[in-house]
């Protein structure tokens, strides 16, 4: 009885402990080895910490900045001001400090991603 309770014992304790005596297999690492490491299938290593590339850099940027109420309230108003029955002021007067705004942000933006 005694030698029964510790076979079980040991087989809980070894499939608990992912040494399971049935499925053992040896694994054979080799370090710096592409060759070797390719017949695993191993998961790629690539790291990628950038946010933009160069096709979605403008788009993805101008949603970004527009997402800032600032922003947003100065394209509105640059808007508002193309209609003359509303405006009392030139359009360009907005466009101008809304653009370098962006400008200024989207080279920011730029120059942390790289």
């Amino acid at each position: 009885m005694p030698n029964f309770i510790t076979n079980i014992f040991k087989n809980v304790i070894g499939k608990l402990s992912g040494n399971n005596e049935l499925n053992k297999q040896r694994r054979i690492v080799k370090a710096n080895d592409p060759k070797f490491n390719e017949q695993f299938k191993y998961a790629n290593n690539y790291v990628k910490t950038s946010k933009y590339n160069i096709i979605t850099f403008i788009p993805q940027n101008l949603f970004e900045q527009f997402q800032r109420l600032a922003n947003f309230y100065f394209l509105v108003l640059m808007i508002l001001q193309f209609f003359p029955q509303i405006t009392s002021i030139v359009w360009w007067t907005t466009a101008v400090p809304l653009f370098i705004v962006l400008a200024v942000s989207a080279v920011k933006d730029a120059y942390d991603d790289i």
